[in-house]
Formats: structure tokens, sequence, C-alpha cells
């Protein structure tokens, strides 16, 4: 099933974008060469508009930062019937909330504004498809689907999680339509939601990470349309596979829903990029006949850093900002699971991680893992 968003841009006769909030001397290049002009979003006020409730709906997007004070004073919502409307501006980390406050549930909204055309705005529901569900939700561009496929067999096959949002991030080998023809299930929740964003430039030791709105404004933007009453909901990338050491899932969900944290934070382990059947490193072998079963080692002279991921209780969260590595609210910290985070399962978007240049001696494989990856045996 696929979803679509409610884009808005700033209009033409504005004569105005949104001006980052970096300094020009620190947007410099990033993952390789990547330039911070080309991948900064200047054009998109709002991602998609959601209603909340029967009085109240939600604009979600980047910071509007100098474009804020401008709107107070010279634009407004109203509904389809005329009526003006109040709004409200909230600030959260790489994310901006306006919340305009309706008279009654409506189809849609209107911004208007001083020497312009009347913009309308669909406004789009949660339709309850998620509800009670364990939910996957991540957000991915260009991965083979073979290892999307992989991924989601996996994660439903070891754990019982039974659905999966994914946000596609402008994908250029293949179509959000094809994406959903080859990974719809019987059995499965399924939803893709093309997400045409830019994807935002990162930071680094010598720049601040404040410019990469994409998977800051997805998160919030999933909670809020989609994900309100799942059961539980956990943030992986496609290439990370999550391993218990102990208790199921379902038993740290019931722990979780009980409290008294209802978030969990769990930390990642680097799997190298060496295929043990064939005995190769994974950069000789073509990505798509790439398989997760084959690698299941780790090695303790890598020390690169790894952070944490999270799993939460929607329903004791929804009030707490969703970000990449953390919530905004409070959350425990668990020993009992892990991710296993591919190095081999990656397109190198950001950068060259999937050639094995260590020593084959200090592979260490991952035991936990490996029962996990017995149950997917035939993928």
């Amino acid at each position: 099933m696929i979803d679509d968003v409610s884009t808005v841009k700033f209009p033409t006769e504005w004569n105005m974008k949104r001006e980052p909030s970096r300094p020009e001397h620190l947007r410099i290049d990033y993952c390789g060469g990547m330039k911070f002009d080309d991948n900064f979003d200047w054009h998109n006020m709002w991602y998609d508009c959601v209603q909340l409730n029967e009085t109240q709906t939600l604009l979600i997007g980047p910071p509007l930062y100098n474009t804020k004070e401008w709107m107070m004073q010279n634009a407004g919502f109203a509904d389809r019937n005329g009526n003006m409307l109040q709004y409200q501006f909230y600030d959260l980390d790489r994310v901006s909330y306006t919340l305009v406050t309706t008279v009654a549930a409506d189809t849609d909204i209107v911004m208007l504004s001083k020497d312009t055309a009347p913009v309308p705005i669909a406004v789009n529901h949660n339709d309850d498809y998620f509800n009670g569900h364990k939910v996957m939700v991540t957000l991915q561009r260009d991965n083979p689907i073979e290892w999307i496929e992989q991924w989601m067999d996996y994660h439903y096959r070891v754990h019982g999680i039974d659905a999966f949002l994914i946000y596609d991030n402008n994908s250029k080998t293949y179509t959000p339509g094809e994406l959903d023809h080859r990974l719809s299930r019987p059995y499965l929740k399924l939803k893709i939601v093309p997400w045409p964003y830019p994807y935002g430039p990162q930071g680094s030791d010598h720049a601040p990470w404040d410019s990469d709105y994409g998977q800051y404004c997805m998160l919030e933007h999933a909670k809020y349309r989609y994900l309100s009453h799942a059961a539980l909901v956990l943030n992986n990338d496609i290439d990370e596979l999550i391993v218990t050491q102990g208790p199921t899932l379902d038993q740290i969900q019931q722990q979780l829903d009980a409290g008294p944290h209802h978030c969990l934070y769990y930390l990642g382990r680097w799997i190298e990029p060496y295929d043990i059947p064939n005995r190769q490193s994974a950069h000789l072998i073509k990505m798509s006949d790439r398989k997760f079963k084959n690698y299941c080692c780790t090695d303790n002279t890598n020390t690169t850093g790894i952070g944490n991921k999270w799993m939460l209780v929607p329903k004791h969260n929804m009030q707490y900002q969703w970000r990449v590595h953390h919530i905004a609210g409070p959350a425990g910290q668990s020993t009992d699971l892990y991710y296993g985070h591919y190095l081999s399962m990656n397109t190198n978007w950001s950068w060259s991680r999937d050639e094995y240049k260590g020593n084959i001696v200090n592979l260490k494989p991952e035991q936990w893992l490996i029962t996990a990856l017995s149950k997917m045996e035939n993928i």
C-alpha cells in the first residue's frame, strides 16, 4: 500500500526560501564530497499535513527559521468555508510544527497571504492501519530490494514483527510501486511512503548536525500519522538486524508497556563484511547477491564508533520527540539485545565500508546472531 503526503512549498510570489542556521564557513563538503548547497532543503515549507483530532491539524516540516516572523505578519490559515483559523509554531530538534486549530473536522485547510493566490492543503489522517501491531519504521534509498526482503523476513520470523512502515527517500533504481509490489506479503502489514525531500547535509567533527531534516521529520510524521496506537515501534535501518540475548521481543514489549521505562535503547555491533561460506570480502560480491545469513562475525580490532537505536511503546511516548538515536524523554538501556550493523549490506552512500581489510583470524562468530539467522535459512 502506497500513501501520499501533502507537500507545501514556499510560494514563488513570496520570493523567500529557508536560510540555513549554519554559518557559511561551516557549510563544508561531507560524505565523500557531497555539497551542502546541493542537499539543503531550501524550498519545502511542510512535508505533510496530519489531522490530530477534530480541532487540531498539524503541519510537519523543517525549521522555518527566518520565514516564521514574516508568516506571522503576512499569512494565515482558513477552513474551506473561509473562517480564519488560529495557529501556533513549535520548534523541535531539526523539526518544526505548525499547529492549526480548526472549528471542526475538515477535509482541507487553506493558506492565505498577501498578494498570493490561496494555497489549498490536503489534510491526511491516521487510518488505524498499524494499531496494535509491532511496527518497524525506516527511511531508505536505493537499497537492493533483495536486501529489504531479507531484512523484513528476518524480523518477522525471528521477532514476530508483522508490520513495516518504509519511507522511500527518492530512490532512483525503482519506483515506490515496484517496491510495494515486491515487498507485499499477505501475512504482513506494509505501507510505502514516498518521501521526496532532501535527506539534508550531515555534520562532522568540524560542522554541526543541524540540517539533516529528512529523517527527523520522517520520525515525527510516522508518530502522528501512523504509529500513535501501535503496540511497539522500532527504528532500524535496512543494514541492521535486531538480536535478543535471552528475553523475546514479546517479553521486552510487555516490560516496556508496564514500565517504569517505556522506551529502550540498545547498542550496535559491527558485523564485518566477510562472507563466511564464500570466504571472500563482500565488495567482491554483487550487491543484490549478498545474503545476511553469510555474515555473522565481529572483529574486536574494529574501533569505529556505533550508536544507540531504540524501541518504544507509542502511547507512553507521544509527548516526546522521536529522534534518530534517542528520544527526548526518559529511557532505559538494555544489555539483553543489540543490533548487528552490517558493513556488507550498505550501498556505501556515506563512506566505503563493504571491503574487509582486517585479518580473518580476528573474526569472532556472534552465536546469538547465528542462531537467529538459522531461522531464515531459505532466504
